[in-house]
Order: C-alpha cells, then sequence, then structure tokens
C-alpha cells in the first residue's frame, strides 16, 4: 500500500468551511503545509512545467475550436445562421461545466461528480440556446448584447439542472448546502457584476483616444482592488482557498488588459498599461519581501540550514518547542481535499489533540486530570487511546542526538532521578506539558557571523505563524504572477491564430487589421507576459535562496491540488470574455445598433 493515501474529507471539510471568522489570517494549514511538502519532494520540475502549461491548454484549445466553425452572415437571419446556436450552446455548456467544477470544491456537500456536472451542462446549454433562439425569432438577430441580456436565462436553466442533479429534498434539508451555496451564489453574484462593469468599461475606453485612454487605464487597479477586498470577505473561511478563488479577479483584469491593448491603437496607452502592471508588480513584491524580513529576524540557524519546510514540519512534529496558547491559533486541518502521507497525517492528528486539550482548559478552567474531549476549531477527530501513545525513550544528562532527532513529547510527565538516570511517568493529558532538557546536544549553530540568540516558546510559534503567513503569501503573488503571465500569452497565440482563420472577419478589431499590425499587438502583449515570467522567476531565485523552497512547485502544487477551481474558471471566463465582441452576439458600443434600423427600414 503506498504512503501516500486519499483521505474523505466531505465532514471534516464543511466544519472548517463553515466557520466565519472575523476576518483572514491568511496563513497555510498544517494539512496543506504537509500536502506541499510532499509534493515538492515527489514532483519533477518537468511535471511542475506540464502542469504549468496544461492549466492553459484546455482553455485554449476549447476557444480555437469553437472559432474554427464557420459561421455564416449574421445579417442573413436566425434561422441561417446554424453554427452561431452551436456556439451558443457550447458556451452555455461551458460557463455551466466551469461552474460545476467550482462547487466540487466550493460546494463538498452538493456531491456533484462528473456525470452529474455533465447533465446539468447540457440541461443548461440547450435550454439557454433555446431561449436564445426564441428571443431572436421574436425580436431580431443579432440580438444586442446577447450574452448579457441572457444572462437570466442562463441562471434559471443552470438552477434547475442542479436542483435535479443534487435533488430538492437534499437542498431543503441540508443546512451546510445551504450554507455552501449562499456563499457560491454570493461569488456567483461578483463576477456577474464584473462582467458588467468590465463592459461598460469597454464602452467607454473604445470612445476614447491617446492620454485619455491612458487615463482609464488608470482605473483598473483600483476595480480589480475594490473586487479582490469583496471576493477575499465573501470566502474569508476558506483559509486555504482564497488565493485561488480571488484570481478569478486577477483573470479578468489580465484579460480586459490585454483587449485594451489589442484595441488601444497608440504606443502611448501600451506603454502606460505596462508601466501601471510593474507598479502593481513591485508593490506585491515588496508585500512578499517584507513577510521575509519578517521570518528572518525571528528565524534559527536550524531553519536557514534545513530549508523551510523542513524546519516547519519538525515543528509540527516538536510541539514541546510550541506555546500551546499560541499553537492553538494555527490551523490544521484544511478546507480542500488534499493528499498527505500516513506520517503527516499522524502529526495532524496530534496536533489536533493538542488543540481540544487547550480548548477544553480554556473552556474549563481546570489544569486537572481527564482526557482530551472538547473541540477545536479545527473540526472533531478521533483521539488516540493511552495504549495508542509513543513509547518514551529513558534519556540521560550526558546524552547526545542528532540534529534532526525529535524527542516524544508527553502531555506532561513526573520526572524522577534513579541511578543517575532521569525516568518519565506519564501522567493525565491535560496537566502541565514539560520539555526534556538536554544538556549534552550535538546540535550545533552554524558557522555564521553573528550567533542567534535561542529563542522561547512563544517566539517559536511566532515564527511557525510567520512562516505560514510567508507560504499562503507566496502562493497569492504566484498565482497573480502566473495568471496575468499566462493570459496574455494566451491571448497572444489565440489572437495570432485567430487572425488566420475565416471567423476573424466577424470580429471588430481583428477583421481591419493588417500583419503589421498584428505583430505589433502581439509583441506588446508578449512584452507584458514575459514581465510577469520575469518576476516569477526573481520570486523562485530569491526564495530559493534564502530558504531552499522552491516557488514554482509551489505554484504547480496549487495549480494541480485545486485544478477544479482553476480549470472552472479558466473555462468559464476565457471562453466567455475572447468571444463576448463576436458580431453574432450583438455587440455594439456606439449603441447605434444599425441592423435593427435597417430591419425596421426593410419592412416598411
Amino acid at each position: 500500500m503506498p504512503p501516500d493515501v486519499a483521505r474523505a474529507t466531505a465532514e471534516r471539510s464543511k466544519k472548517v468551511a463553515d466557520r466565519r471568522p472575523a476576518a483572514a489570517r491568511g496563513r497555510y494549514s498544517f494539512e496543506r503545509l504537509c500536502a506541499f511538502q510532499r509534493y515538492a519532494e515527489t514532483t519533477s520540475y518537468l511535471r511542475v512545467a506540464a502542469v504549468s502549461l496544461a492549466s492553459i491548454m484546455l482553455p485554449l484549445a476549447i476557444i480555437l475550436f469553437l472559432d474554427a466553425i464557420p459561421l455564416q452572415d449574421p445579417y442573413s437571419g436566425w434561422a441561417n445562421n446554424s453554427s452561431v446556436w452551436i456556439r451558443v450552446f457550447a458556451g452555455s455548456f461551458l460557463l455551466a461545466l466551469g461552474n460545476c467544477l467550482q462547487l466540487q470544491t466550493l460546494a463538498p456537500e452538493a456531491r456533484l461528480g462528473g456525470w452529474k456536472s455533465l447533465g446539468v451542462g447540457l440541461v443548461t446549454g440547450a435550454g439557454n440556446c433555446l431561449a436564445s433562439a426564441v428571443l431572436a425569432r421574436c425580436w431580431v438577430f443579432p440580438v444586442p448584447f446577447l450574452a448579457i441580456l441572457t444572462m437570466p436565462s442562463w441562471v434559471a436553466f443552470f438552477s434547475a439542472g442542479f436542483v435535479l442533479a443534487v435533488g430538492r429534498s437534499r437542498l431543503t434539508q441540508s443546512a451546510q448546502l445551504k450554507a455552501q451555496l449562499s456563499r457560491y451564489a454570493i461569488k456567483m453574484s461578483i463576477e456577474s457584476t464584473m462582467l458588467l462593469v468590465y463592459a461598460v468599461y469597454s464602452v467607454a475606453f473604445s470612445t476614447l483616444r491617446g492620454w485619455k485612454q491612458l487615463a482609464l487605464v488608470c482605473a483598473l487597479p483600483a476595480l480589480k482592488f475594490v473586487f479582490k477586498k469583496i471576493m477575499k470577505r465573501v470566502v474569508v473561511d476558506l483559509e486555504d482557498l482564497v488565493p485561488v478563488v480571488v484570481t478569478t479577479i486577477d483573470l479578468f483584469n489580465a484579460m480586459y488588459q490585454s483587449k485594451c491593448m489589442q484595441g488601444s491603437g497608440s504606443a502611448l496607452t501600451t506603454v502606460g498599461i505596462i508601466a501601471i502592471d510593474l507598479v502593481q508588480n513591485v508593490y506585491s513584491l515588496q508585500q512578499l519581501f517584507k513577510r521575509l524580513r519578517q521570518v528572518e529576524a525571528v528565524v534559527s540557524d536550524e531553519l536557514l540550514a534545513d530549508g523551510v519546510l523542513v524546519y516547519t514540519l519538525r515543528l509540527a512534529r516538536s510541539p514541546e518547542r510550541l506555546d500551546v496558547d499560541e499553537l492553538a491559533k494555527l490551523q490544521v486541518r484544511s478546507c480542500a481535499t488534499l493528499l498527505v502521507s500516513d506520517d503527516h497525517e499522524a502529526v495532524l492528528k496530534r496536533l489536533q489533540l493538542i488543540q481540544d486539550e487547550a480548548a477544553k482548559r480554556q473552556q474549563h478552567g481546570d489544569t486537572g486530570g481527564g482526557g482530551a474531549s472538547g473541540d477545536s476549531d479545527n473540526g472533531s477527530v478521533s483521539r488516540p487511546t493511552p495504549d495508542a501513545a509513543a513509547k518514551h525513550t529513558v534519556v540521560g544528562p550526558s546524552a547526545r542526538l542528532p540534529p534532526t532527532a525529535v524527542v516524544p513529547w508527553t502531555s506532561g510527565a513526573d520526572t524522577s532521578t534513579s541511578g543517575g538516570q532521569q525516568t518519565h511517568k506519564l501522567r493525565s493529558p491535560s496537566r502541565t506539558w514539560t520539555k526534556l532538557l538536554l544538556s549534552g546536544s550535538s546540535v550545533q549553530p552554524l558557522d555564521t557571523t553573528e550567533r542567534r540568540v535561542a529563542l522561547t516558546d512563544k517566539e517559536t510559534t511566532k515564527a511557525l505563524q510567520q512562516i505560514l503567513e510567508l507560504l499562503w503569501t507566496c502562493e497569492r503573488v504566484l498565482l497573480v504572477e502566473y495568471v496575468e503571465s499566462a493570459i496574455p500569452l494566451l491571448t497572444g497565440v489565440y489572437l495570432t491564430a485567430l487572425y488566420h482563420l475565416p471567423n476573424a472577419k466577424y470580429y471588430p478589431g481583428v477583421a481591419d487589421m493588417d500583419p503589421g499590425a498584428l505583430r505589433s499587438v502581439v509583441a506588446s502583449i508578449l512584452v507584458y507576459a514575459l514581465l510577469e515570467l520575469l518576476s516569477l522567476g526573481f520570486v523562485h531565485l530569491v526564495l530559493a535562496r534564502r530558504f531552499q523552497l522552491s516557488p514554482l512547485h509551489q505554484l504547480a502544487f496549487a495549480l494541480e491540488s485545486e485544478k477544479q477551481l482553476v480549470q472552472g474558471m479558466l473555462v468559464e471566463w476565457v471562453t466567455v470574455i475572447l468571444q463576448f465582441t463576436l458580431t453574432h452576439y450583438g455587440v455594439d458600443f456606439s449603441f447605434r445598433f444599425d441592423w435593427i434600423a435597417s430591419k425596421s427600414d426593410a419592412g416598411t
């Protein structure tokens, strides 16, 4: 049996996910730390590169496949445009499927498997396609801003398909599912609002020229900041998932920045977009390096020698080195389903036992006997019995341990001396905890110009908290850098391919583009992507040198461990935004809608 096991986390996830702390602490959970350490040890750089590329290949392949289907003249009538109805069905289906993939992580109580997700997608695609065709038949084709006007129809059919897949009785009886769906509904409303806001932004941008366009571009960071704050508050209780979920805002921003660079026609605007992005990158890196300095100010030589992951997991295995009250503030279990080894699972259960015991003492104010039975804020787990406790070795005053040795911890111990040796007797687990003091340890400090002062238990735990915050911040920055480099790269490849397809004439901004203009636009977009890649490489080099941490592995870990969220988000919005301006979808930022007037004149 392999050491890595997939744990069933549905019950524990809902206990963790449905708590709503006052504010996000921005720290890794111990479980995510263990899963990341396992991933970093077992994953090659080749796989890291493959995961990073594969994440954007699927949405790129989908949108190119749709544009490879030849379209008919949009002014020949709705009945003569069978290809566009195929696209409406496919777009509605993919949007529903992307949401179902995200619901598998954000609403695990719904238990949406692959087949149920496909069913919801088919119901939504067929229903919304039919509603769009009826609207075109009864009114006009192309329907002005079809994607926006049919949004209520899409929501209605998606809701109907979801109810059929999950079951009405389950929706009405499960309080956990109601809470999870309520949170997801708010998330969807934020994304819908973003779509409308950015559509209005596109209208304003297309009507301006020169420095006025550049001034409007400066509003993009403000929009991104506001939407990220709102989205973060919605998923604040899903601490391990906040970086991935909030990346949706960065996806929108990166796509619209690329669209602005495509439609600006001004070198000043293009340079301004890149400059604004550079300023945002510098600010993000400053926040990350602030975390680095905080950790470096309190870390021991042990961390610098062994690396941040090894050091942190060693502390997790040695709770006698930590302050119990501070340890109780940390998150043990993740709200996501992760792969951890059997050894790490034992460490997690032990930490939970400590937190349960601390919670019981805090609740009852009792330091006397009794087993750990209180619930911590990390969900309840099965407690080990006294017979299953680790055996304790007798250690004398002159004993010397290797640098990586971990002294077994006991929940309080009576120490007596017999024959020059210290012996330890287990007391009841809720008594005061003690540590085994070694007078002859072989652990020696590194050869540094300045020896670091030994940390107290509380300082060590504070350092542990700061390391978990550093890992969380690092993942957030890496995901932003990845999205802001991958999306421009995807857009550049897509524009180049679309330019040579017959459907290019139906995309405003591409139809009248000559080869020289195409090269200029694609070059600008790729420069934007290259700058993001350079900052990503810089972060990797700094953290690898200082803390023996591989941010590239951490990025691939986030993309792979939360692949439902990432793929759902990319499939959902790449297909929607890139085909949003298609002529058949009635997008006219001048709001003249000349084809409606032409139809009226023809009717008279």
